[in-house]
Order: C-alpha cells, then structure tokens, then sequence
C-alpha cells in the first residue's frame, strides 16, 4: 500500500512537471482522460498536431472539410490544413498513440481569447494502419510525450 501510494506521488510529481515544459501536453491531457483505444489513462501514450486552421468567416468552408476529413478517416488531406492564427480561434486536429495497436484522434477548437474554454468537436478510434497514414502527416519530432 505505501508502495503503491510512493509511485502515484512520484507519478504525479513527474506530470506536474511535464505540465510546466509542455503546456500543450497537459491541454490535451486534460481534454483526454482516457484514450479511447485502451480506454486508460493517456500515460505513455505521444501525440502530434496533425492539422490546424484558423476559424474565420474567410476559412469557414475548409473548417468543414477538416471536420469532414477527420469525421471520414480521410488523413492524406490534412496536410492541406497547416495554418494558425495567433489572433483567432482555432481548429486543430490531434492523433494520440500509445503502447498498443491503433489509437485516436482528437479534433478541438483552441479558443483566442485567455479564458475561453478548449472544445472538443471529435473524438475517434483510429486503426494500427490509420496510425501508420498519419505518421507520414507528422515526421517523428513532431510527436510528443502526453
């Protein structure tokens, strides 16, 4: 039992502080407690931006084909979508992997404005191939720990 509690301490302490060197690890931890293809805790798990564009009235058709490409399983298109606006609300699409065939894909609008909350749009599974297609998307230095 203190053994137990010892490691969870330990645990803990190293997320706090990966937290502290990757914000964005600890956005999408927070956005995803579980991973949808082992159903555990995203630990040992990496992830990679895969596709952002910002949400506009201007760009307003191709945040539907993203959603519509990330909803259909449709990767090789996303690499169309490589844009980001400091100054506006954002669409970004996340592949998480882990120690285990397949694994997910997450699609959020990352807001502007400070205080404004991250929205998750999609969550789905994705297949060992799928993972295998979209690892040509984002080369290996691209993905990182969650």
């Amino acid at each position: 039992m203190l053994k137990a509690f010892l490691n969870r301490l330990a645990r803990n302490r190293g997320l706090r502080q990966r937290e502290r060197d990757d914000p964005t690890a600890a956005e999408v931890r927070r956005l995803v407690p579980k991973c949808l293809a082992c159903n555990a805790e995203p630990i040992s798990h990496r992830f990679a931006l895969i596709a952002s564009i910002p949400c506009n009235e201007e760009t307003r058709q191709r945040v539907i084909d993203l959603l519509h490409c990330a909803k259909n399983h449709e990767w090789e298109p996303l690499k169309d979508f490589n844009e980001f606006s400091a100054t506006e609300d954002n669409a970004l699409v996340y592949a998480i992997t882990g120690p285990h065939d397949g694994g997910m894909v997450v699609l959020v609008r990352d807001p502007f404005e400070l205080y404004a909350p991250t929205e998750i749009y999609l969550e789905d599974v994705i297949t060992a191939e799928e993972v295998g297609r979209i690892r040509t998307l984002a080369p290996p230095e691209n993905w990182r720990d969650l």
